[in-house]
Order: C-alpha cells, then sequence, then structure tokens
C-alpha cells in the first residue's frame, strides 16, 4: 500500500512523506536552498556578500564537525548510507537504512542545525577543498560552463560550486555563521520521507525535533532581477588540452509558463532535443565533427537553459547547423509517440522505486515549484500539437556563444 503526504509545518518546515508497507529500507532527503546562487543576499534591508563555494564549505564543515563528530564515520559505523551535495541553487543531505531510522534522521536534523564547528576547524576544512579546485582548474569544459553563466546572466552568478582559491581566502568562520543562520531554518527547507512508517506518527516526530532546535530570526530575501537579454554574446579562451570546443547557449524567459506547464515543457524540450540532435551523420557528412552534440537542459529561475555543444575545428559550420535546426524546427509525430511510450514504460518500472520517485518529486518542487509527482495520467495527457505549441512559443532570440580554441 502507498500512501503520499505533502504538509507544511508552522514553522514553515515542508514535508513530504511517502508511505509505503512494502518497503523494506527507509530513505530521508533533507533540501536546504543555498547554493552558490546566493553570493549577494538582502538580510533586514542590508545587502551581503556571500563569497562563492560558501554554500559547498558549509556542507563540509558540518558535516566533518558535527556535534557526534564526522558524519560519515558515524553512520558508517551504523551501516546508514549517508551524503550531502551541493549543487548552483541548493544543498541537500540524504540517510539510506534498514535499522534505526528515527534515531539516524534525528541525528542528522540536530547535527546540521545545532552547529558545533569552531574557528580553528576552517582551516583543516579549506586545505582538501583547496585540493579539489586546483583539480578543476585544468578542466576546460568546467572553465567553458563558467564562461557560459557569466555570459548568459547579469545578476545570477557562474556555476562554480567550489569557488576560485581567491573565493576560499574569503570564507571565514563569521560568514559561515551567518550563511547557516539565514539558511539552515525550517522555512527554507524541505524534507522527504520514504518507507514503512506512520505518516502522523512521523509528523509528530520531526515537529518535536525542530520544537527542541532554536532559530535566528531575519529578514531574508534572495530574489533578483535579471534581464532577459544575455550579457555577452561570445567569450572565448585557449585550451589547456590543445582541442576546439564550441558551446551556443540559449536563455529562454519562462515568466508566462505555470508550473505544471514547466512541467510538461520539460517533457517536451527533451523530445526536442532528442528528434533534432542526434544528427550524427550529418555532422560527419559535412565534416564538421565525428563526436556526438552535447546537448544540456539547465532551469536558473525563471529561465530555461538550452546549451549544444561539440569538439569541432569547423565552429561556423556548427553554429549554422544549430541555428538552422533552431529556425527550422522539425516536429515528427511518429517519433513523439515513440518517445512517449518510452517515457510511458520508463515511469511504469520506475514507479516502485521510491528513491528514484523522490528525486522527481524534488525536482518538480525545486525546479518547477510544482508540488506534486509525476503521474502516468500526466504523461498520457501530453499531445504533439501541445508539444509544437509550446516549443514554438519560446524564445530563442537571445543566445551566447562559448569556445575554447588550441594555439596555432
Amino acid at each position: 500500500m502507498k500512501e503520499i503526504k505533502v504538509i507544511t509545518l508552522k514553522n514553515g518546515l515542508k514535508l513530504v512523506l511517502l508511505r509505503n508497507t512494502t518497503m523494506r529500507f527507509y530513505y530521508f532527503d533533507i533540501l536546504i536552498k543555498f547554493g552558490c546562487i546566493n553570493d549577494e543576499v538582502l538580510v533586514n534591508q542590508e545587502k551581503i556578500k556571500i563569497p562563492t563555494g560558501c554554500a559547498h564549505f558549509l556542507e563540509h564543515i558540518l558535516l566533518e564537525k558535527s556535534k557526534y563528530g564526522n558524519l560519515f564515520e558515524v553512520f558508517a559505523r551504523d551501516d546508514t548510507r549517508f551524503n550531502g551535495r551541493t549543487y548552483y541553487d541548493h544543498t541537500d543531505y540524504y540517510i539510506d537504512c534498514v535499522k534505526n531510522f528515527k534515531t539516524n534522521i534525528k541525528k542528522l536534523i540536530i547535527a546540521l542545525h545545532d552547529k558545533k564547528f569552531k574557528e580553528e576547524d576552517i582551516l583543516t576544512v579549506k586545505e582538501p577543498i583547496k585540493e579539489e579546485i586546483q583539480g578543476n582548474l585544468k578542466n576546460d569544459l568546467n572553465k567553458l560552463d563558467e564562461e557560459k553563466f557569466k555570459s548568459l546572466f547579469f545578476n545570477y552568478p557562474e556555476e562554480n560550486i567550489l569557488g576560485n582559491l581567491s573565493d576560499l581566502e574569503n570564507i571565514t568562520y563569521d560568514k559561515l555563521v551567518l550563511s547557516h543562520d539565514l539558511f539552515y531554518v525550517p522555512s527554507n527547507e524541505t524534507i522527504f520521507l520514504a518507507g514503512n512508517f506512520k505518516i502522523d506518527d512521523m509528523i509528530k516526530y520531526i515537529e518535536n525535533i525542530y520544537d527542541k532546535l532554536s532559530f535566528n530570526s531575519y529578514e531574508l530575501d534572495t530574489s533578483k532581477k535579471e534581464l532577459a537579454e544575455v550579457k555577452r554574446k561570445e567569450y572565448s579562451f585557449k585550451s589547456k588540452t590543445n582541442t576546439n570546443y564550441t558551446k551556443i547557449s540559449y536563455k529562454i524567459s519562462l515568466k508566462d509558463f505555470t508550473p505544471f506547464e514547466r512541467v510538461k515543457l520539460d517533457f517536451y524540450v527533451d523530445f526536442f532535443n532528442d528528434d533534432n540532435f542526434l544528427c550524427v551523420d550529418k555532422l560527419s557528412e559535412e565534416n564538421i565533427s565525428f563526436h556526438r552534440i552535447d546537448y544540456d537542459i539547465r532551469y536558473v529561475a525563471d529561465y530555461l537553459i538550452l546549451s549544444y555543444g561539440i569538439y569541432t575545428d569547423y565552429k561556423d559550420k556548427f553554429l549554422d547547423l544549430i541555428k538552422d535546426k533552431i529556425n527550422n524546427k522539425e516536429f515528427r509525430e511518429d517519433k513523439f509517440n515513440t518517445f512517449k511510450k518510452r517515457k510511458l514504460v520508463d515511469l511504469l518500472i520506475r514507479r516502485d522505486d521510491n528513491i528514484y520517485f523522490i528525486d522527481c518529486y524534488l525536482d518538480n518542487i525545486n525546479l518547477f515549484g510544482y508540488h506534486d509527482y509525476d503521474k502516468l495520467s500526466d504523461i498520457e495527457d501530453l499531445s504533439f500539437t501541445e508539444c509544437k505549441e509550446m516549443i514554438n512559443k519560446l524564445d530563442f532570440s537571445n543566445y551566447t556563444i562559448n569556445s575554447f580554441y588550441k594555439e596555432n
């Protein structure tokens, strides 16, 4: 038997609970809306700068210097699968276990909120992160994605989860404490739970844990205004690997789309890419590249970012091909119906995979503001006509070209 309940507690904490009496394990995921996108916020009407990489650093120090010690070691002793992950716009922590579930989630919630790290812990955590950053500097594709964000946005920062070495030096004890006090609060969190438990009992259990925690109160504003245009049309740099790579990225406003329309659009864009950009034969016939096109779908606030990149020595020919595909869109109904059947089968196979279910639910809330899960009926209702209408409604006029090149 499956039962789903979504509730917002009095303290602002959102809970998504999935009771499944056939589950042999428990899954817990807590999502905090804090990532490298939050580089500048208004706190009590005062503008505060947050160093790039601060969310990732905070994740590390909370896990490694908690009141229980290193949480990886703590949970490993209990045979509990556990990790923390920082993304562009959020951080999350999950637990996957078969025993001591309630004890484990209580321990994690307390560890994340009852901060015990000290100023002297900062240097200890900085060293391994510094090594991560130095390893990242050698990767041209990572640098290209950072430059892509700089080209696309006026007010949103680059996608640089780790930060640069100079950013790392700006991460201080006081900045970490302030960031924790601002973002690690119930109203900025969503908890996902799956397992064989009584839903009402679990709600009371989580409420009791939070009732015993204390939180500082701030007037926090994380909103930003962003122009529809791109900040710069083109940017390129020399490759460390002596190769040529080009990427074109479209910045598309979704302000006129409802949350559920954005969910459907995600399916339609996925089909559009699959139907139009798997053109390996044409790439080799026109001597553009023997690689496949890397295409990527990203959502940043109210913007959809569609990116197409490839290793090629024929940059202009590749860009002409992409622009031609965008300007002369092809929609094949037989391909659409096949793609739709594939998605239905995929959901049928995976609907009993509780972690997959939770991850999809999390994406719907976090990416689209849609507080519901994916249903078979939603996919069945998708139509070829609506697909064409939605894709044709998108404005592809704002784009940026970013590349790296080998020295002659």
